[in-house]
């Protein structure tokens, strides 16, 4: 139990020490850690609005799609819309939210810092039932490979891209990659999705490596998250307000 414990704190520290590096390392206006605050409690109360629109996706599983598909393909539906489209969505409008309340211009390195934030919150909280009864193993494994940061950062990566270029294809990359890539982890974890390469020795090695290297990247983005803000906290490019369109749908100069 002890040991459980103490895997479980480790486990907690990728997140809580983006929180921290993004919410005390940053170039920030006057509100930006209150700005960083509600993006944590958002962040946190996102999980009840993820239960409601993923329970309206479940019972559309069970009416259209258990009854009439394989249990590989409605495994893949749940895990691209009861967990992964269910999940972006709402950390995605949770998000848009908190960049309209703010009431003023926003920078790039603004909108990764929120968005990184929100997704770890709800990380965090999410990541409590996982860690009923696992092992301290898996418990330090899921909190290397927290998805929910790597995903808040390509959103708020792209997002920030959108406001600086006007070009709306990086509002549709801003949402769609992190759910293409959290619904394809999921898929691949999915039991039904696993069992189709236990006659399958190619299927398997395909299955098992596309999970790994997603697992790695999972890992790579929380690095990134570190490196990236770091390098780009001095950068004007990256601290200049960018919901002012830029001209002629040009990036805003450096």
């Amino acid at each position: 139990m002890i040991l459980s414990i103490i895997a479980f704190l480790i486990s907690l520290i990728p997140a809580i020490g983006v929180c921290l590096w993004l919410r005390n390392r940053m170039p920030a206006a006057e509100d930006y850690k209150p700005a960083c605050k509600r993006a944590l409690i958002q962040g946190f109360c996102s999980v009840v609005l993820v239960l409601g629109c993923s329970a309206v996706f479940f019972i559309i599983e069970k009416i259209a799609f258990s009854p009439h598909f394989s249990p590989a393909f409605t495994s893949v539906y749940h895990a691209f819309f009861v967990l992964a489209l269910a999940e972006e969505l709402t950390k995605y409008l949770v998000f848009r939210r908190l960049m309209t309340r703010l009431r003023r211009d926003v920078t790039w390195l603004e909108a990764i810092a929120f968005m990184v934030i929100i997704g770890t919150a709800f990380g965090l909280i999410e990541d409590i039932p996982y860690a009923l009864g696992a092992s301290p193993v898996t418990m330090l494994v899921r909190g290397l490979t927290s998805g929910h940061i790597g995903l808040g950062f390509l959103m708020g990566l792209f997002y920030g891209k959108a406001l600086s270029t006007q070009k709306p294809v990086y509002h549709v990359l801003s949402f769609g990659l992190p759910w293409l890539l959290h619904g394809s982890f999921d898929a691949l974890l999915a039991e039904e999705v696993q069992t189709l390469g236990e006659n399958n020795p190619p299927a398997d090695v395909i299955i098992t490596l596309a999970a790994l290297l997603l697992a790695a990247a999972d890992i790579a983005l929380l690095i990134t998250v570190f490196v990236f803000t770091g390098k780009k906290r001095h950068d004007p490019h990256y601290t200049t307000p960018l919901t002012i369109a830029a001209p002629e749908g040009k990036e805003v100069s450096e």
